[in-house]
């Protein structure tokens, strides 16, 4: 019921409006056509007639007016406004068109845009800050079909679906400045950062740099300035055939330098005037000079751009590989690897030889007597020394006879080497053995004495004496007394000359080093007039194993160096003073044919060379005896002495000595 109460509630309301609003429009009719609703609220169930009638008599609503239904206009549909906000119309004048909304209007042609038509927006010259050409297009694509471009300026662009690709055909026409076609910028790259090829240009910085296989041929002449080529070398490059037509020309204030291990090498002939090399190479091994002949011709002159002062500094050197065979220093002075083979006349202001002891500093073929040649050494020896210094006054000076045996030698007063006698002070103890083992070169023997230190206090010696008979020579001159020695203490031993007589002097050397080689100790005095003997030796201060071997004592200050006397001269020497028989040989002996018991028979010895004075005889060992007594020995003199037998009874006798201890002496020290 309540629904219908409305409904008809609604229906007798729409009556009344439709009513109302028929008078309003007679009156609106009547009046200046002009409606005023200062608020009628919303009008619902108004007939659209009654709108379309209020419309066509040319009212106008005042205040708001709302339209809860669709207002057509003209007999058909076409044109109307909706409540949602959609309006169709024909055309719209207005002065004022004001569109709130941003969406775009399908459809929608204006005669002007911002008051210009739409002309004026078609002339270039119309716009201000619009740019010369289009730098970028971004974002651009079009997957369906092609992008047009446009060609003017006598370009012509040429798409190519099938390849993707754009041609662009430049007119064979100069595009430079005004030609509409010339860009700032090259690949990012100002022009002035490409090099020229049609006229003169400069590479101002960084590397030019030409891989392989790349070749730089150049067709004109190459200007390299100083400094402008730089690199530590050209690695594999080489100028051959045709490529080097003509000369290579270097300016007179250039040069041409290899540096480090770098090397010029030319196959061919090389024609060089000045020129700087650090190494030159032929590989033919042959340099010749084209200057012609002249009083000042040189045909090879090497000279240094600065001169040499430091020491050690060469000129020149010649190597056989790595083995310098030449040189010649920074004073001239030419050095040698090998000899120095001339077929003609060597001339100099000296001649020097700095080869040692044992090679011949010269070698001289011709027996021809040297004019004006004055030598220091003659066959060796000073002129002082062939003026009487090389005799040497000592008897068995190179300890090389032991006639009494090899050793030891242990008594004082005893013998040991032929002349050379042990002396004893104190509790020392001496003791001297012949040594084959520990000796100078071009020695037999030498002396191995071992000394222990008791109350001596350096008195013990080993020595040699001379006396009158020897001396007469050497009085009141100046003698030279050389051993060599060689020791195992510092301060053990050293040498001497002893003086006896009315002026006695004791002179000795400085001691050995104790460095266990064998060392020269010197001693030099002038033996007085009244000597009566001389005593030449060592003396032993303290206990030490030590070996004596050449020795020499001459005339003059000069030590002599040792000369071994002949082995015939030698012994001659010894057996002055001690002689003996060897036991062994059946010498001497003595022999007869008895006509009875008790006869003396005799054999008469002679000494090999003069004893210094009467001997002393010893017979020692027994012999071999037949028909008589064991033989004795009597009359000595310096030339010799007899051996004697008697028969034991009638018949052959004969004594003769048959082993080594069967022997005879004669002893003779003054």
């Amino acid at each position: 019921m309540l629904n219908n109460h409305s409904g008809f509630i609604g229906f007798l309301v729409g009556i009344v409006v439709t009513a109302i609003l028929t008078v309003v429009l007679a009156i609106l009719a009547a009046s200046a056509g002009y409606l005023t609703l200062p608020s009628l609220g919303e009008l619902t169930g108004i007939k659209q007639e009654v709108i379309n009638q209020l419309l066509e008599s040319g009212g106008r609503f005042t205040g708001q007016v709302r339209f809860l239904a669709t207002t057509f206009f003209g007999e058909t549909d076409n044109y109307f406004i909706s409540p949602t906000g959609e309006a169709v119309f024909r055309s719209v004048a207005t002065d004022d068109l004001t569109v709130t909304r941003s969406e775009t209007i399908a459809g929608f042609n204006a005669d002007f845009l911002d008051s210009q038509d739409g002309s004026w927006y078609l002339d270039w010259n119309n716009f201000t800050n619009n740019p010369l050409v289009v730098s970028s297009v971004e974002g651009v694509s079009n997957n369906e079909g092609d992008i047009d471009l446009i060609a003017s300026g006598n370009i012509t662009i040429t798409p190519n679906d099938s390849t993707n690709t754009i041609t662009f055909t430049v007119p064979a026409i100069s595009q430079g400045s005004g030609s509409g076609l010339n860009a700032d910028l090259l690949d990012s790259l100002d022009s002035t950062q490409f090099l020229r090829s049609d006229t003169s240009d400069s590479f101002t910085s960084g590397t030019l740099t030409l891989t392989s296989p790349t070749t730089l041929s150049v067709q004109g002449a190459l200007s390299l300035p100083t400094g402008s080529v730089t690199g530590t070398f050209v690695a594999d490059g080489t100028i051959t055939g045709s490529d080097l037509a003509s000369d290579i020309v270097i300016s007179t204030t250039g040069n041409l330098t290899t540096t480090g291990s770098g090397a010029l090498s030319i196959a061919g002939t090389s024609s060089l005037s000045t020129t700087t090399l650090g190494n030159l190479i032929s590989t033919t091994g042959s340099f010749t000079s084209q200057v012609a002949d002249s009083a000042s011709a040189i045909g090879f002159n090497l000279q240094t751009s600065t001169a040499y002062s430091t020491a050690g500094a060469k000129l020149l050197s010649i190597k056989n590989n790595t083995t310098e065979e030449l040189a010649i220093d920074k004073d001239g002075n030419l050095t040698l690897n090998g000899n120095l083979i001339s077929t003609g006349t060597l001339q100099g202001t000296q001649l020097i030889s700095t080869i040692g002891d044992g090679t011949p500093p010269l070698v001289v073929i011709s027996q021809t007597q040297v004019a004006n040649l004055n030598a220091s050494l003659l066959g060796g020896f000073t002129a002082a020394q062939l003026a009487g210094n090389l005799y040497n006054y000592l008897t068995n000076p190179g300890f090389e006879i032991w006639q009494r045996g090899a050793g030891p030698f242990t008594a004082n007063l005893a013998y040991t080497a032929d002349r050379w006698i042990i002396t004893e002070a104190g509790t020392d103890t001496v003791s001297v053995d012949r040594e084959a083992t520990t000796k100078k070169d071009n020695s037999l023997y030498s002396a191995k004495i071992t000394f222990t230190l008791g109350s001596g206090a350096g008195n013990s010696r080993l020595q040699q004496r001379l006396k009158t008979d020897q001396l007469y020579g050497l009085l009141g001159r100046t003698v030279t007394f050389r051993l060599a020695v060689r020791a195992g203490a510092a301060t053990a031993i050293r040498a001497l000359v002893d003086i006896e007589g009315p002026t006695a002097s004791t002179t000795y050397s400085s001691y050995h080093t104790g460095g266990s080689t064998f060392e020269d100790l010197d001693v030099t005095v002038t033996i007085p007039t009244d000597a009566t003997d001389v005593l030449v030796g060592v003396q032993l201060a303290a206990t030490v194993t030590a070996y004596l071997d050449n020795a020499t004592l001459v005339l003059g200050s000069t030590a002599q160096t040792y000369y071994p006397l002949h082995p015939e001269e030698d012994m001659a020497r010894a057996q002055r003073y001690y002689w003996k028989t060897s036991g062994v040989t059946l010498f001497p002996q003595v022999t007869g044919n008895a006509t009875a018991g008790g006869q003396t028979w005799t054999t008469n010895i002679l000494f090999p060379t003069p004893m210094a004075v009467v001997p002393t005889l010893t017979k020692a060992g027994t012999w071999e005896v037949s028909n008589m007594a064991q033989p004795t020995v009597d009359a000595p003199s310096v030339e010799g002495f007899r051996l004697n037998g008697t028969s034991s009874a009638a018949g052959f006798l004969y004594s003769r000595p048959d082993s080594a201890d069967d022997i005879l002496t004669a002893e003779a020290n003054p």
